[in-house]
């Protein structure tokens, strides 16, 4: 198949009336077309024709259970499309429409059955973009995803379309590179609350603003997805993509560093997607592999613009398979606004996600006893559980002369381990890299919050913390054997309740 490329901007208005009527033509004839929209290229198809749905399925190579979105022009098709529009629908079009949001609702007899592969749900939405709005108008209805190979990122120039379906598709219509760069916002309005199946181009804050009870949907992983985007990998580059998210942006560059120095110990060429603020940090300490061709720093974007970052993130990816690298090391945003739809693409294009173990400090006076002992318990339940990669213990004294032993009925108590053991004084840069401070006692707790106010919300009492009640660690300093062990068996108890606590916020 031969696939015609129609280059808008160099075309006269003659040419481009014979460009639409053509590619409307292919459409109703069945076939495929590629075009703009305001977030990425769609992959066009008549949506009331199942052969010409199919059509995309097959030169896509998509599973035949991803639903597909249906794009129109007026809201006399969005009445044809769903069996009803709710007011809430309504409210969301006024506010949105032509944009980059697509509302699940119940289907109609209009568009073909597999669109919908096999729900009773359809996706529609009102693109912002006047060369896909004039493409509808002229041809009806399009069932219509992303104009690439399923799994890749998705296109947002002809370029990209052409990588992938040069050959495989019988039309595009090139208008240029899109604005917004990832995909619609998926809206399920069939279930109660609201669900945002996939973030996208409108933000759940903006969406919030409608729908005050919206929810953000878990992916998808077993059940059939009732949106694109849930269940299968999307958006990867051909390189083995590592993702690095951390709130500090020192957190954050170092630990790409880590990746970046691993990576070139594994494989050929490395990538980095960097933002704006850290390319250059990265460009300096890996200055030899960039010079002798082993490195590759991409730049996203600034991080005070996460916009610029959504519009380039796919171009960017292409951009590192198009220079054969092996692996990519790609730095995380801040989950807001439009960095919440960056994070959910750059997640499902990732094998591993690397983030900052959760760091726990415990403190009592001299740093010789309760909290080293709570430290080494904590620290082999976290081994037990296999998530050391996700949490870390240390310990510190209020009182601590640097450097002292733990004492020898805590060693007893709790095990070997504790022989390496030297006590630590708290200081404010141990305070700062603290997640969350336990102490052994409500006099602990009230020296922490007066002496060091901005670290107050991260402090409490381990009894406090894990049991929502008042109270000390029993102090066993100059006692016997036996009051060591009645203390360890006080904390293990409070240990396995941390646990559970710690699991559940993170799974939720």
């Amino acid at each position: 198949m031969h696939t015609k490329v129609y280059r808008l901007a160099e075309m006269q208005p003659e040419q481009v009336e014979h460009a639409f009527c053509d590619c409307a033509s292919i459409i109703k004839a069945g076939g495929l077309v590629a075009f703009p929209t305001e977030t990425v290229y769609g992959l066009g198809a008549l949506a009331t024709s199942s052969s010409a749905v199919q059509a995309i399925f097959r030169a896509k190579g998509r599973p035949q259970d991803n639903p597909l979105i249906v794009h129109i022009q007026n809201e006399e098709q969005l009445r044809k499309i769903a069996r009803r529009v709710p007011e809430s629908a309504a409210k969301l079009a006024k506010e949105f429409w032509p944009g980059p949001l697509t509302l699940v609702l119940e289907t109609g007899h209009a568009v073909a059955e597999e669109v919908s592969a096999g729900l009773d749900t359809v996706g529609v939405r009102m693109p912002a973009h006047p060369v896909a709005l004039e493409l509808i108008r002229r041809s009806g209805p399009l069932a219509a995803p992303s104009a690439n190979t399923s799994g890749r990122p998705s296109p947002t120039c002809a370029e990209h379309v052409l990588e992938d379906l040069d050959g495989k598709i019988h039309a595009v219509l090139d208008a240029g590179p899109t604005g917004v760069g990832l995909e619609s916002t998926v809206l399920d309005l069939c279930c109660e609350p609201p669900a945002i199946l996939r973030p996208g181009g409108v933000s759940y804050e903006a969406i919030r603003q409608i729908l005050p009870d919206v929810l953000v949907s878990p992916s998808c992983e077993q059940e059939r997805p009732r949106s694109p985007g849930q269940k299968y990998t999307h958006y990867a580059p051909k390189a083995r993509l590592v993702l690095v998210s951390a709130k500090e942006h020192a957190a954050l560059a170092h630990l790409v560093g880590e990746q970046t120095a691993a990576l070139l110990g594994e494989v050929g060429r490395v990538g980095i997607l960097a933002t704006r603020e850290n390319a250059p940090i990265y460009e300096a300490v890996f200055a030899q592999q960039l010079r002798e061709g082993r490195l590759m720093v991409l730049v996203s974007g600034s991080r005070a613009a996460p916009a610029e970052i959504a519009a380039s993130l796919f171009d960017r990816l292409r951009q590192f398979d198009a220079q054969a690298v092996d692996a990519v090391v790609a730095e995380g945003v801040s989950e807001v606004n439009i960095g919440r739809a960056i994070m959910d693409r750059l997640r499902r294009a990732a094998s591993k996600v690397v983030t900052p173990r959760f760091h726990v400090l415990f403190l009592c006076t001299g740093n010789t006893c309760r909290s080293p002992m709570a430290e080494a318990l904590f620290r082999e339940i976290a081994r037990e559980r296999r998530i050391e990669d996700r949490i870390e213990f240390s310990s510190a004294g209020i009182a601590a002369v640097p450097g002292m032993a733990a004492a020898e009925h805590a060693i007893q108590a709790v095990g070997e381990e504790l022989r390496s053991h030297a006590s630590r004084e708290l200081t404010k840069d141990v305070v700062s890299g603290a997640d969350l401070i336990l102490t052994m006692t409500e006099a602990h707790k009230r020296y922490v919050t007066e002496r060091y106010p901005h670290a107050a919300h991260k402090v409490h009492t381990l009894p406090e913390y894990v049991e929502d009640a008042a109270g000390d660690v029993e102090d066993p300093f100059g006692g016997t054997l036996e009051t060591y062990e009645k203390t360890r068996e006080q904390i293990q108890r409070m240990a396995e309740l941390f646990f559970e606590r710690f699991l559940k916020e993170r799974r939720t």
